[in-house]
């Protein structure tokens, strides 16, 4: 817009071709800078994004003004004020659109002004929740461990907040008393005898946990992978990374035996003088294999481990992507396989279609920013790449049966951490 004013008004300001074209690619490249210095602005400041984008305004008017002066200084009055009208009015007209579609969540032209307005706020969105990894769960922050395993009974209470997200993935085993754990809205009361799991990402709160008798495996997926040929074999295990699956296992007495007799064997070397990782890695991979084989015992139908490595690596571009609005066409592309094998791996795996559970991670995320953050509902719209808050409401209301606004009544309270 702007370069459309600047130009028609230079012409009849005395200006040739080329003098135009000089001035806006040395203004464009200078301004440049001063866009990064910006992100950097907003990145740092609290400060509303309406207001951070008046301050860019603001500052490019006065940045292109000094160089109108500069460039113009031999030239008519009237000539510079005809650039420096044409100048405003684009920068005006610009500052109008955003601020119109990030209010109202309504797509007001079809070019992209709101698009580049989207992704400088989702540049300066922060997560909510505090990442943690295994060094802060035994009080060493800066500790670059990738294994760990701890009987809670000999553990000091970890520095950490509630909610928060893991870096890592737990196990964690009750042998006496009841754990109430919560993730992602999902409360979960722990028995005696079962075994819990936590994925990278997910939003957990432990709830209730004192009096309790059992312990914690915490590793990340580099070392699970260390020297594994198979980068896949992280994917085949159901139970981890699988919002659909249940997080716990109840093995009964045979089974949980056998899994205490692995994780003892873990505390053995991890006790040792010299624990070795080879080792440590190795019981990991059994303690896992025998808990995937209880799962599939359980199961109704067995998946295929194949299919289960598509349905994980969607996850993961789902995870990455889901508040790009990507389609559930466009995932099967980045994966090389068709839309409709996609769909049938997603329902074998879930019960829902790809579509469905793209769905469904869309209004997870809106549940979490509308519970965590203080932003209404439109703006958690607009972070998500739905600009219009009418569809919006319906999708949200159809995947949880309440608005996003009753919603947020009910709820926030209850989790509220700001």
């Amino acid at each position: 817009m702007f370069a459309l004013f600047s130009f028609l008004l230079f012409r009849r300001s005395g200006y040739n071709y080329a003098e135009h074209l000089v001035l806006n690619t040395y203004i464009t490249s200078q301004q440049l800078l001063l866009f990064i210095g910006w992100l950097l602005l907003t990145r740092a400041l609290p400060v509303p994004a309406e207001g951070m984008l008046g301050l860019y305004v603001a500052l490019t008017l006065g940045y292109n003004l000094w160089v109108y002066v500069q460039f113009c200084g031999a030239r008519t009055a009237a000539g510079f004020m005809r650039a420096f009208v044409a100048m405003g009015l684009g920068y005006l007209g610009q500052l109008l659109l955003n601020l119109l579609f990030f209010r109202f969540g309504a797509c007001t032209c079809k070019i992209a002004p709101s698009l580049l307005f989207h992704s400088l706020r989702k540049l300066r969105m922060k997560d909510p929740f505090p990442f943690y990894s295994i060094g802060h769960f035994i009080n060493q922050p800066a500790n670059p461990t990738q294994f760990e395993i701890t009987r809670f009974e000999e553990m000091d209470e970890p520095d950490v907040e509630d909610p928060h997200k893991h870096t890592f993935y737990e196990i964690i085993w009750i042998e006496e008393g009841v754990s109430k754990q919560v993730i992602d809205y999902r409360e979960f009361v722990i028995q005696p005898g079962t075994l819990f799991f936590i994925s990278p990402g997910q939003v957990h709160h432990f709830e209730e946990w004192q009096g309790v008798k059992g312990g914690s495996v915490f590793f990340t997926e580099s070392f699970f992978l260390l020297n594994q040929q198979n980068k896949d074999k992280l994917f085949e295990l159901s139970f981890l990374d699988n919002f659909y699956a249940n997080p716990f296992l109840m093995p009964g007495a045979a089974g949980y035996a056998e899994l205490k007799g692995t994780i003892d064997w873990l505390l053995k070397e991890n006790a040792a003088p010299t624990p070795l990782l080879i080792i440590l890695q190795s019981l990991l991979h059994v303690l896992l294999a025998q808990v995937q084989r209880l799962f599939d015992g359980q199961a109704p139908a067995a998946v295929s481990r194949k299919h289960f490595v598509i349905f994980k690596k969607f996850k993961g571009l789902l995870e990455a992507h889901f508040a790009a609005g990507l389609m559930a066409g466009e995932y099967a592309e980045k994966l090389h396989v068709t839309a409709h094998h996609l769909n049938h791996v997603v329902k074998l795996v879930t019960g829902r279609t790809a579509s469905e559970v793209i769905r469904a991670r869309t209004v997870l995320e809106a549940k979490r920013l509308l519970t965590f953050t203080d932003q209404n509902v439109s703006e958690v719209a607009a972070g998500l790449g739905l600009f219009d808050a009418s569809y919006f409401a319906r999708i949200f209301k159809a995947e949880t049966g309440v608005s996003p606004i009753e919603f947020k009544k009910a709820i926030s309270e209850k989790y509220r951490i700001r």
